[in-house]
């Protein structure tokens, strides 16, 4: 989440291994589903209700494979340019 101007770095090892797991399938769950689109560049926006005028806090071009790390995590307000790649 977005403070103080910047994102904090999130502990990622803190997180049980329910949770690890939760989160390595919705990972999964997103790309499946980011692919299935055929498109070559798929947008997203992390915004809240509300949110629609305020700019992007970030912007980032990154590959689908990103999304499958292991502590990956979107920031709040980023607006992503995911490419499916080949």
């Amino acid at each position: 989440m977005f403070q103080n101007g910047g994102w904090p770095e999130c502990e990622y090892s803190e997180i049980d291994e329910a949770d690890a797991e939760t989160c390595r399938q919705n990972r999964e769950a997103l790309v499946s589903l980011l692919r299935s689109t055929g498109d070559p560049v798929v947008e997203l926006y992390g915004v809240w209700g509300g949110d629609y005028e305020e700019p992007p806090r970030a912007f980032e071009v990154i590959p689908v494979e990103a999304i499958l790390k292991d502590g990956f995590m979107f920031k709040e307000g980023g607006f992503y340019q995911v490419q499916m790649g080949t």
